[in-house]
């Protein structure tokens, strides 16, 4: 018998209480995940309805670029304590709507990713297949946004792109060049 904590247990018992405990552990990181993973997903979802309504402000109702001001200083009036709101970030959630709304198929799957890997597929890479393959790499991999970027410095689509249809993307690649006279 060992004596754990001024209680006498058996080995057994120990092996039991050894089990129960990471059970427990395992538990608490599973549903801190999916937690976080919930909240990442409102958020998505809430800078979506942002972006659009800024959008549609903008494009239906002839609104400048005053509103994105106005809306960041009654927000952050309204929600002192929570981050997000600064004008700068309402423009981000505008660009992250444009550069996604025509294509529907992607809405749910940027929710999987943190909104920083959000802001660095907006700003580092150019095409909407670029953004879509960096998008799923960074869900199956869980890349953080500084191996998102460091994928994307390295041409990792690029490099990927050449490896699978090295052929097919040669002559898609000479079908942009100008004919010679």
């Amino acid at each position: 018998m060992s004596k754990e904590k001024g209680i006498d247990i058996s080995r057994k018992q120990q092996q039991v209480y050894e089990k129960s405990l990471s059970s427990i552990i395992k538990k608490v990181e599973e549903s801190k995940h999916k937690a976080i993973t919930t909240v990442n997903k409102l958020l998505i979802e809430l800078y979506w309805y942002i972006g659009k309504t800024i959008t549609e402000l903008q494009e239906r109702s002839k609104w400048g670029d005053g509103v994105v001001e106005r809306l960041s200083q009654d927000l952050r009036m309204k929600y002192p304590n929570q981050s997000g709101f600064s004008s700068r970030n309402l423009w981000d959630c505008k660009r992250f709507y444009l550069a996604y709304r025509n294509f529907p198929k992607l809405r749910p799957v940027v929710a999987e990713i943190h909104w920083t890997n959000n802001l660095v597929l907006l700003n580092y890479t150019k095409s909407i297949e670029e953004k879509e393959f960096y998008i799923k790499m960074a869900i199956k991999e869980r890349w953080s946004k500084r191996e998102l970027r460091r994928q994307i410095d390295s041409a990792y689509y690029e490099r990927f792109m050449l490896s699978q249809k090295p052929d097919k993307l040669m002559k898609m690649e000479q079908s942009k060049l100008p004919v010679s006279a």
